[in-house]
């Protein structure tokens, strides 16, 4: 809002915004010692002919910052700073015949003084006649212009317009997501269904129901990441631990390592052999977290599952990628067996006989 960027506070306008609203809000963030500080400054920027100091003061009084409300004379002001070709003032002015403020509500008129600022270089009024075009507000929908006028204002910094084209780039490619998703590709079902979860302005209404219909396509097509995302869904879900089991293995088969830690982790109770097969798949990849789990569950799991030498040798690949709880884990093998000499450089603490260091047997 220009009369706040005068005063220091945040700048930036949406389209869709109530111009007294919004600004009471980014009013009301403002230190009451700038507001005071700054207004002085703006009120002798005024006095000496300064246009956007006064295009900020009429603004106020159009709705009743510091001065006391007076919609005619805003009005009457505006309108001559805005026929001098005030960009500033004409875009205020498209605000307040949008929202019939100190004017009767007049769209026309509004869009009349939007495009006289747009086209004069106003980045506010660019990005809002951008999206006007995109929305099909007040004007026939042209992404084509919807585009033209928001890469300008974006060149010029405006972070509205950003996010305009951001959005636009998104809506363009519903149709071609959909048309790939239809042909049966897995990781375009997948994007369709990440668009059906939020929804896309202007393009596609968020439906849960058909975000899980289209992940679930993807799942069934191999697509890892949607097999993910399920076995997340149902592992959530109250007596759907089978169905997330069944999502998680697929992924894990496939060599998806999340999955492989989160099938070891919800199986280590239930069925440790099982847990412990994906936990060693999961340490193929060399990551501390496997390989500390399948050093755990040799060290301290189940009796069938235990074997304190391979333990070691798991602990000893830890100590050198220098991974922070193998101390501990070494100690609790330690404690077994008094035979193991010390290990220049580690530390552990846990072993309260030696209090000392480890390399292997």
């Amino acid at each position: 809002m220009l009369w706040l960027g005068l005063l220091n506070a945040s700048s930036g306008h949406a389209a869709s915004s109530d111009l007294c609203a919004e600004g009471w809000k980014q009013f009301s963030s403002v230190e009451k010692s700038a507001i005071s500080e700054n207004i002085k400054r703006l009120e002798q920027a005024a006095k000496s002919g300064n246009l956007d100091a006064l295009t900020a003061q009429a603004t106020m009084k159009l709705c009743g910052f510091v001065y006391e409300k007076n919609e005619r004379e805003g009005i009457e002001v505006l309108h001559r700073l805005a026929s001098l070709g005030l960009t500033s003032a004409q875009f205020v002015l498209h605000d307040a015949y949008a929202e019939g403020i100190g004017v009767e509500k007049n769209d026309a008129e509004a869009l009349k003084w939007l495009r006289l600022a747009a086209k004069s270089g106003n980045s506010d009024a660019q990005a809002v006649l951008g999206m006007r075009y995109a929305n099909d507000q007040g004007v026939d929908k042209d992404l084509g212009e919807a585009k033209r006028w928001l890469s300008m204002a974006a060149v010029r910094g405006n972070e509205y317009a950003k996010h305009g084209l951001v959005m636009l780039d998104i809506e363009n490619r519903v149709p071609l997501t959909r048309q790939a998703a239809e042909n049966g590709e897995p990781e375009a079902q997948e994007a369709l269904a990440r668009m059906y979860e939020t929804g896309v302005t202007g393009a596609l209404d968020k439906d849960e129901s058909q975000a899980l219909k289209w992940r679930r396509k993807a799942a069934e097509g191999g697509f890892t990441e949607s097999q993910r995302q399920l076995g997340d869904l149902y592992r959530e879900m109250p007596g759907h631990k089978a169905e997330s089991l069944k999502w998680y293995r697929l992924a894990a088969t496939q060599g998806e390592f999340e999955c492989q830690m989160k099938l070891g982790g919800l199986l280590q109770y239930t069925d440790p052999l099982e847990s412990h097969k994906w936990y060693l798949k999961a340490a193929e990849r060399g990551e501390v977290t496997a390989l500390y789990a399948v050093a755990r569950q040799l060290s301290e799991g189940p009796v069938e599952l235990r074997n304190e030498a391979e333990a070691f040798k798991w602990y000893r690949r830890l100590a050198q990628l220098n991974y922070r709880y193998v101390a501990a884990g070494l100690s609790v093998l330690y404690m077994n067996d008094t035979k193991r000499k010390p290990i220049p450089g580690l530390s552990c603490a846990g072993d309260h006989r030696q209090k000392a260091r480890y390399t292997g047997a």
